[in-house]
């Protein structure tokens, strides 16, 4: 049984990295896997057509942040000697590649700064806590996660990107179907719908199972919300958002620049909406996550618990019942757990291993609340159920 899980598990996770190809060419799934990443804007990998060898027609441009994407030609100014040690194909692959892709597909990028600049522009006109400082303790930390991200990313999800594309290809690709029979306008709205409804759901599965919760508390741990704070990811977490959000791409055979497009605008959305930003934008509420319903989502007060669980649409909510309708409200947010090593300080050391010490922390306890409206731990609950059958 706990075999078959195992195989389950990585089926249904195939390809967070999809990729990007040419407009209008038709994804194989027997041809090469082009890879690209849900909830992270970076595109990689290359789309091979059916036709069999790579040549100057249907090869396109890798990302080098890929650590699967091995082949020289892929990388300009990148390669990968094949008489190196494995010590230095792993620090190549698993270091060297990520901080590039890092710097190529974020930092050096016109969307990273646009959406940076306006946030902190708007942080500072219409802030949701007034006294929370620009670059306090929590910033700081949420830019060492932000360096962190594609290298965790890197070590977890391209293993297991590459493991389930194997598996898929080999044996499962008889359940892909197309749509290129539609228009190109229906194609894109059915992606967009079905991946963030595959988010909504992955969203609220980690806060109802216990394990996964632990997992995620290590994104609620923030205390003061901001851009950076959408890169506060527990590693394993990510296993867990691929496998869900990837189901619709590979069932619908969607096309990798489709994919692309979703991707980028869903991740740079999503670090707008964790600013410190007073505003529920409106009208636009009914359809769109704000940064008022997400701060909401974060919040430490009991009556906001599990609630708000969109990523990009606001209507999932309405539609399952848990858009919490308070929406002028403006909690403080974090977790309520004193065990959790929280980021202190500034200082060099607490920089780099506070993060490190925060994902392999047990994980924050998930809260129950009952229905007299006492918020208590679950361990508290066991406990006092033990209590009151013991004579």
């Amino acid at each position: 049984m706990r075999r078959l899980f195992i195989v389950l598990f990585f089926v249904l996770g195939l390809a967070p990295n999809i990729g990007k190809g040419a407009v209008g060419q038709s994804p194989n799934p027997s041809a090469t896997s082009a890879r690209s990443t849900p909830g992270n804007s970076t595109p990689v990998g290359p789309v091979l057509s059916s036709s069999s060898a790579p040549n100057k027609e249907n090869l396109v441009k890798a990302d080098p942040s890929d650590p699967t994407n091995a082949h020289p030609a892929k990388r300009k100014g990148l390669r990968e000697d094949p008489h190196w040690s494995w010590s230095k194909r792993l620090l190549y692959r698993f270091l060297l590649i990520p901080l590039y892709g890092l710097f190529r597909y974020n930092i050096l990028t016109i969307s990273f700064w646009a959406v940076l600049v306006i946030t902190l522009l708007l942080e500072r006109l219409i802030p949701a806590e007034p006294n929370q400082k620009l670059f306090s303790v929590s910033f700081a930390h949420d830019l060492v996660w932000f360096i962190y991200q594609p290298l965790l990313h890197a070590l977890i999800v391209g293993t297991y990107v590459a493991l389930v594309t194997e598996v898929y290809r080999s044996h499962f690709s008889q359940l892909t179907f197309s749509l290129h029979g539609t228009p190109g306008w229906l194609r894109v709205i059915l992606a967009l719908l079905l991946v963030d409804l595959g988010f909504w759901i992955q969203h609220y599965i980690n806060h109802e199972v216990p394990f996964l919760w632990r997992l995620h508390a290590v994104h609620h741990s923030q205390k003061h919300l901001n851009f950076f704070t959408d890169f506060r990811y527990h590693p394993l977490e990510y296993v867990v958002r691929h496998t869900f959000i990837t189901i619709p791409f590979l069932l619908l055979n969607v096309d990798p620049p489709v994919i692309v497009a979703i991707a980028i605008f869903r991740g740079w959305y999503s670090r707008f909406y964790h600013g410190n930003i007073r505003t529920n934008l409106g009208p636009l509420r009914y359809i769109l996550v704000t940064p008022q319903s997400h701060r909401i989502h974060h919040s430490l007060e009991t009556r906001h618990w599990d609630m708000n669980f969109g990523a990009l649409f606001s209507f999932w909510d309405f539609l399952f019942g848990k858009q919490y309708r308070g929406f002028d409200e403006y909690p403080a947010t974090g977790i309520d757990d004193d065990a959790f090593p929280h980021e202190q300080t500034v200082r060099l050391k607490s920089l780099l291993l506070t993060p490190l010490s925060q994902i392999i922390h047990r994980g924050a306890r998930r809260p129950v609340t009952l229905a007299e409206g006492v918020t208590v731990k679950t361990e508290a609950v066991a406990t006092s159920a033990l209590s009151s059958q013991s004579p």
